[in-house]
């Protein structure tokens, strides 16, 4: 274990200690009941059916699948991602409703919002037989760059956990069983197999954990995954400590533990852990743990536990006395007006207005009847619906409503006109522009596989691929190539298209380099997992130039891809010519953030940035809409008077934006993350905190990298607060076509700080002071006076109100003894130190109205 996080802390007593019902409506008694059963067909169970349930098996229409067994009437599990959809990658009976990404749904700082989102997760699963659906997630955005960040609830472990209890809550009032992942510290992409998480004890409590037991204890979640990478080196899925002794014994979770996919390593450490359903295969759980506990090395009882887990989950949640599907929440229904509906409820609340000023004595949003007889809508997302980012969340809907199409009709009086101006996206690099050494009428390069890291001696064959690269998983290229430890070598010429600078990149499972007219553009190094690392190279049209790629696989999987993003100068000309001939400009832009990997830049891909410069320069009424999954650099902000967040807003994102820039809706809201000035202002800039650096202590076998996490208690606005750091847009952070006023804020106590009971009852009168209703976001930080050890401040509560124009409302919140508590690393426990807090009312993490200081 870590010389910070030792097996007696993870031990400690702390939140949430006795075991709780798996839903909303249960009992202790319903739990009892489902205890007496679940051991009951334990009982009657052979052995080889109790290893049936507790890994997966081959399905053709489900992500993933657990056989049920008919003779004791166990139905089927199937599980399916995800947290923005029901994403069924192999079924053919239609599609599902593609929701907003999560981070939309943290936007909106809606509890009863997210408990809606959730229910119709929970009914679509249900309705295209899905009964264990993997989500939410609820790390944390720690590394701005992550590429997962879209699939997340943003930085903080207030609003993290509580948008994914409701979630949980949600989904399970269906009776499909909600999967909170990825269990534990899995704030990164990069090196996801290989890197173990190294941090401190208080800052595993305050930041890292609390969210789970928020969603996991405060939700009753019947499952939690748990995720590739390690903690204190030890797999996660590997983890006694994290596992059972945290998780299980502590935190009195009474469901089942799942692995994500490849997460495990090794049959008996997973299973004396806790680990209780490997996925995706019987590669561990299968005929090695059968061996294990024949042989003795794992006990009977402990298998029976992974089973009764299993049983118990499903026998609270209906699924067992329902067939195969549930009887809680009726039959599911997917696809329906009513979801899609829902869909775009979220894309409009969760947006947030960053930026809206006045242009001709006017504020540019909403568009005023003046400024729509002609509308450009411009950028690689304008006529493309960006939905969702890429990876097991993804979701391709039946229908999906483009910016453009939106725009068009909700504003049929005008002309709308369109186009691309940059590209986003790289591509991958096609054969007509490759040739193998010599030419000839055969495109592409030609490859040299080898069955050595080194590209060493003969190779076993050779051959022209048209496409560089491919994803081979745990599977080698071909016949005598091992799935393990070879490397493969492309040669030729690349012929360019255009004049210009080329963009180059790679996305590779281990090592990968590209040689561009015998200079190095690409290094893509080391061994680590899916990763993109890019260069730059000017280059002529129809000039020849030599083209070296490659490629070295180490362990695990294999992938590789070369792309490359062409120059579009004229693209960008022809749309700022489209721009200056019309009345306004909507500039749709965004990022492109996968599972996989995490992005190199926080800067916007490809030429968006020109683009948008040369576009508000060409017309002052220029609105930037950012489809991102996370913060972007902005160095043409000054330059644009209006900027909107609009995330990935699913398959009604168009119909939102259009309803947006109209005023039919005002935009409310706030920044679930932190947008700095500079990718240098946030925590976890050294090689050490983030990727990670070359591991040094005692760790499981493949745990290669070791992770710290220095900046402890530190994350998103905590960081910038502490280091005076000025952002570009806080967290909390968004507009409104109103404005708000704030009174005074008054804050009572009852009972002493040692008192579990204890109450600060905070009251702030919020008057809209425009002439418009709207909805704002009131934000309750609290900070302890004269704590050098603790953040400047941190969120403890928020609420979301309507006001009508004119009106005036009084917004009440109670604040419990968790809300003033810090982990102390002495006793190991949760303590409420007497003193000095102030109790801060804020607009957003910079944006105080008011402060009440309480003594306790």
């Amino acid at each position: 274990m870590s010389a910070h996080l030792t097996r007696r802390s993870l031990l400690a007593a702390g939140v949430g200690a006795t075991a709780v019902p798996l839903t909303a409506g249960s009992s202790g008694g319903a739990i009892s009941s489902a205890d007496s059963r679940a051991r009951a067909l334990v009982r009657a169970m052979t052995l080889d059916e109790k290893i049936a349930l507790v890994h997966g098996g081959p399905s053709d229409a489900d992500v993933g699948f657990v056989p049920g067994l008919p003779r004791l009437g166990i139905p089927d599990l199937r599980l399916t991602d995800g947290p923005a959809g029901i994403r069924q990658p192999k079924t053919t009976d239609g599609p599902s409703t593609a929701f907003p990404a999560p981070i939309t749904l943290a936007a909106t700082f809606d509890d009863a919002l997210a408990r809606r989102l959730g229910s119709a997760l929970g009914s679509e699963a249900k309705a295209k037989g899905q009964n264990v659906l993997f989500a939410p997630i609820v790390n944390l955005a720690r590394v701005p760059e992550g590429g997962r960040l879209f699939e997340g609830l943003g930085e903080d472990p207030v609003l993290t956990g509580a948008i994914g209890r409701e979630v949980v809550l949600g989904i399970q009032s269906m009776g499909v069983v909600a999967t909170v992942k990825h269990w534990l510290a899995n704030e990164q992409e990069d090196s996801r197999h290989l890197v173990s998480v190294e941090l401190d004890e208080r800052t595993l409590r305050e930041v890292y954990l609390a969210p789970f037991v928020e969603a996991v204890i405060g939700g009753r979640a019947g499952a939690v995954m748990a995720a590739n990478n390690g903690v204190a080196g030890a797999y996660n899925a590997q983890s006694a400590a994290l596992l059972h002794d945290l998780l299980k014994v502590e935190l009195g979770f009474a469901g089942f533990v799942c692995s994500d996919y490849s997460a495990t390593h090794d049959t008996v450490l997973a299973a004396l852990a806790g680990l209780d359903l490997d996925l995706p295969d019987d590669q561990w759980f299968g005929a090695p743990l059968r061996q294990a506990v024949v042989d003795g090395t794992v006990p009977v009882a402990v298998l029976d536990d992974k089973v009764e887990r299993v049983l118990r989950t499903v026998i609270a949640l209906g699924i067992l006395d329902g067939g195969g599907t549930s009887t809680r929440g009726g039959a599911g229904e997917v696809n329906t007006p009513a979801h899609a509906d829902l869909a775009q409820e979220v894309a409009e609340r969760g947006a947030v207005l960053l930026r809206n000023e006045l242009v001709g004595g006017l504020p540019l949003l909403p568009f005023s009847p003046q400024v729509t007889r002609s509308i450009a809508v411009i950028g690689p997302y304008a006529a493309i619906p960006r939905i969702g980012g890429d990876g097991s969340s993804h979701v391709s809907p039946l229908t999906a409503v483009s910016p453009v199409d939106g725009i068009a009709a909700h504003f049929p009086g005008a002309t709308v006109r369109t186009a691309p101006g940059a590209v986003a996206e790289a591509g991958v690099v096609p054969p007509e522009v490759l040739l193998p050494p010599g030419g000839g009428s055969t495109h592409g390069l030609l490859a040299a596989y080898f069955a050595n890291e080194n590209h060493s001696g003969t190779a076993v064959f050779t051959r022209v691929d048209g496409v560089v690269g491919r994803t081979w998983g745990t599977n080698g290229p071909g016949h005598g190539i091992p799935a393990e430890g070879f490397s493969v070598r492309w040669t030729g010429t690349l012929t360019a298209r255009t004049t210009g600078t080329h963009t180059i990149s790679t996305r590779s499972d281990d090592d990968s380099w590209v040689w561009v007219g015998g200079s190095l553009v690409v290094d893509n190094g080391g061994e680590h997992g899916l990763r993109v690392r890019s260069g730059q190279v000017h280059l002529l049209a129809g000039r020849r130039y030599t083209l070296r790629v490659d490629y070295v696989q180490r362990t695990f999987r294999a992938s590789l891809s070369f792309r490359w993003l062409e120059p579009a100068d004229s693209l960008v000309r022809a749309a700022a010519r489209l721009a200056a001939n019309c009345d306004v400009a909507v500039v749709v832009v965004g990022d492109v953030e996968t599972e996989g990997s995490d992005r190199e830049s926080l800067a916007l891909p490809g030429q968006q940035d020109q683009l948008i410069a040369a576009v508000a320069a060409a017309n002052p009424r220029t609105v930037v809409v950012s489809q991102s999954g996370g913060p972007v650099l902005m160095p043409w902000l000054a330059s644009v008077p209006a900027v909107l967040q609009l995330w990935y807003g699913g398959q009604q994102v168009g119909a939102a934006l259009a309803r947006l820039l109209a005023g039919e809706v005002s935009p409310a809201g706030r920044l679930p993350v932190t947008f700095a000035r500079q990718a240098s202002d946030y925590p976890a800039r050294t090689p050490s905190q983030y990727p990670g650096v070359p591991a040094t202590g005692s760790h499981q076998e493949g745990l290669d990298l070791e992770e710290h996490y220095d900046e402890g208690l530190l994350v998103g606005y905590r960081y910038l607060d502490a280091q005076h750091t000025e952002p570009v847009f806080p967290f909390g952070h968004g507009l409104a076509y109103t404005t708000f006023t704030y009174g005074g804020v008054l804050a009572s106590v009852s009972g002493a700080a040692a008192d579990p009971s204890l109450r600060v009852q905070v009251s702030v009168p919020v008057t809209n002071s425009g002439d418009r209703a709207g909805e704002e976001v009131v934000q309750v930080y609290v900070a302890r006076v004269g704590d050098p050890g603790a953040p400047p401040k941190v969120l403890r509560a928020y609420r979301r109100i309507a006001i009508q124009p004119g009106a005036r409302q009084v917004v009440r919140i109670t604040l419990g003894s968790k809300d003033f508590a810090q982990w102390d690393v002495a006793s190991h426990a949760w303590v409420v130190r007497p003193g000095t807090y102030d109790v801060i009312v804020g607009a957003s993490s910079r944006d105080l109205r008011g402060t009440a200081r309480v003594t306790l």
